[in-house]
């Protein structure tokens, strides 16, 4: 597991309020038994898929009954975009604090699609058009 920091205004906990970790070199396979997928009417073919799954967890505060969406992007080691739309700003989840004061965690797939070399993963955490958190994962490799 690769790990990272959350950063942003209205996150608590952990040193800078909150994390992110990368599990690379998995399966779709993999993923779908980690969200209780069940994976009975999906081929070998796609159970094989190469990914990687991002883990993080960030205490929100302020944001109760705010339709929020977490998003993620990958970048090369040096940090620029990697030059490919499907692998950036691709919605991982969209959720809604239903308290005052809430910790959100929950996994994401990122296809690695014949990618190779080493990337990082940013995560953004977005109130409609105003992005209220950033996460960055450290650098992980692709195959």
């Amino acid at each position: 597991m690769v790990g990272g920091r959350l950063v942003g205004a209205d996150v608590l906990g952990g040193d800078d309020g909150g994390e992110v970790s990368v599990e690379p070199r998995v399966t779709w396979r993999r993923y779908a038994e980690e969200i209780n997928v069940d994976i009975g009417s999906y081929s070998d073919a796609q159970l094989m898929q190469p990914g990687a799954i991002l883990h993080y967890t960030a205490t929100l505060r302020g944001l109760r009954h705010e339709p929020l969406e977490l998003q993620w992007s990958l970048y090369d080691a040096a940090g620029r975009p990697v030059a490919d739309p499907g692998v950036t700003n691709q919605l991982a989840h969209q959720f809604e604090p239903e308290e005052c004061e809430e910790t959100v965690a929950k996994p994401a797939w990122i296809p690695m699609n014949g990618r190779h070399g080493r990337v990082k993963a940013r995560l953004f955490i977005y109130d409609g058009s105003d992005q209220l958190h950033t996460a960055e994962s450290e650098t992980f490799p692709t195959s």
